[in-house]
Order: structure tokens, then sequence, then C-alpha cells
């Protein structure tokens, strides 16, 4: 008898593959949009090019990131943590203090 090959590996999802996850809403919204231009002018079929938009529309409302990377709503982040934060990082938003003092 002879023997199996060894089955591949599969590795966990590292920390590129959790930033290429980032721009598959964007990839999308771009796909749609591209679709809904060829749909209306080369093919000239405006209901595919209305439908294809819409698709991109909704994908850009309903995805929780949208386009930018808010860090959600501040409610439990503590506003004197905020503020320290802030004190001791000038160059910082109000988005990344809050990310930074997030209670988890």
């Amino acid at each position: 008898m002879t023997a199996l090959p060894a089955a591949p590996t599969v590795e966990p999802i590292g920390e590129e593959g959790k930033d290429r996850k980032k721009y598959i809403p964007s990839a999308l919204i771009l796909l749609f949009i591209v679709l809904a231009v060829i749909a209306y002018f080369a093919a000239s079929n405006p209901a595919l090019a209305l439908v294809s938009a819409t698709c991109g529309v909704l994908v850009w409302a309903l995805v929780p990131s949208g386009l930018g990377h808010s860090p959600g709503p501040a409610g439990d982040a503590d506003p004197k943590e905020l503020k320290t934060y802030r004190k001791e990082h000038p160059g910082s938003t109000v988005a990344d203090a809050v990310r930074a003092t997030r209670k988890k």
C-alpha cells in the first residue's frame, strides 16, 4: 500500500487577512457602480442599471462599517478617560480615543 499525501493545513486568518476584509464593502460598492454604468451605457438596459445601483447603495447603507472606520457608539466610553487619552496623545481624534478606551 502506498501512503496518502498529507492533507493541506489551513492557516488561521492573520492580521493581513483582517486588513483585506475591511476592503470588501468598498469593493462591492465599486463593483455595483461599474455594473450599473456598463448596464446603462453599453447594454442600454436602464432597469438592470437601476437594480445594480440600488444594490450598491444598499451595501453602502447597510454594512455596519460603511465606507469609514467608525468606532461605533461611544456609550460605553468614559468621558474622563477620553479626555485623558486625548491629552496624552495630542494628534489623536475622538474616534481614536473611543477605540483605545472602550471597555470590553
